[in-house]
């Protein structure tokens, strides 16, 4: 297809008022769950991560990477490391499950947290989806066991939504259709993980905009909320063929954003239909627009 656009466009076109959620779990604010082997970095005013979650039995090694003196405390009395020079480390395995606070004694203002349980469990990828959209669940619990049952509470208790097998690392991971704001576990065995609240949010939106180039148009699509790895099908009204026709694609980047570049030419009529990662399930489809030649 040949356009040449004369002028940029916006759109905004809503996803047929398909609402969002937000994934609010530790990740939020600086945590990290760890894969072993679990370290944190001492820097000159903070530790990073400032929050880290582990299994039950892992060893957690801190490491000076700042030019200062540092200490590991424990506020309840677990561990301390006395002073750690420049490039030194202190390590403590956590025997049992709790949240455990900590800092350092010469310069208190250097705090964080570690956080012990018999089941890990995270959303991949983070961000914000819309109904309809998967949600990657991943974690950890001790190797060795039977499968783990993915759990859902929709405000009256957990209930089994999924069953997955336990990887020889005791790692595990689920994928979920979102349809509507609910907190998710994971149970092996006897042990669960934290709950993870999935909550409700905006619905998405898509904007379009064209700009001119020197021998070409710039067709820049922005999806709010990011749908990483979705596909974005520029699609033009044909007449002999009876309807819409995909004619470029592009994926998605982690910020919800692709660029298409098209040749200058001729007037057309054009739309945008965002998909899943599939390519196939529509989430999001622009108003029609005309691009002047």
């Amino acid at each position: 297809m040949n356009v040449r656009p004369r002028a940029a466009i916006l759109l905004a076109a809503l996803a047929a008022a398909t609402p969002a959620v937000a994934l609010a779990q530790h990740g939020d604010d600086g945590s990290h769950d760890a894969a072993e082997p679990a370290q944190v970095a001492i820097r000159t005013t903070a530790v990073d991560p400032s929050r880290i979650a582990v299994l039950v039995g892992e060893h957690v090694t801190w490491v000076n990477v700042s030019i200062r003196e540092h200490t590991i405390t424990s506020r309840d009395g677990l561990f301390n490391s006395e002073r750690i020079g420049p490039n030194r480390r202190f390590g403590h395995t956590f025997a049992s499950a709790g949240s455990f606070a900590y800092y350092c004694r010469i310069h208190p203002f250097i705090t964080g947290v570690v956080d012990a349980t018999h089941v890990l469990l995270r959303a991949a990828g983070g961000g914000r989806l819309v109904r309809g959209d998967e949600l990657t669940l991943e974690g950890r619990a001790r190797p060795g066991g039977g499968p783990v049952t993915i759990e859902r509470d929709l405000g009256s208790g957990f209930a089994p939504v999924a069953t997955v097998a336990r990887a020889s690392d005791g790692s595990f991971s689920a994928k979920l259709t979102v349809d509507a704001s609910a907190s998710y576990r994971a149970v092996a065995g006897v042990d669960a993980s934290a709950p993870l609240r999935v909550e409700i949010a905006a619905a998405r939106t898509l904007a379009v905009t064209t700009v001119r180039a020197r021998r070409r148009q710039l067709v820049r699509i922005s999806v709010s909320p990011a749908l990483p790895g979705g596909t974005v099908h520029l699609q033009r009204h044909l007449k002999e063929r009876f309807g819409w026709w995909t004619i470029r694609r592009a994926r998605l980047t982690r910020a919800g954003r692709a660029t298409i570049g098209l040749p200058r030419g001729s007037k057309a009529r054009v739309r945008i239909v965002v998909t899943q990662p599939d390519g196939e399930t529509s989430v999001a489809v622009s108003r029609v627009v005309r691009l002047p030649g």
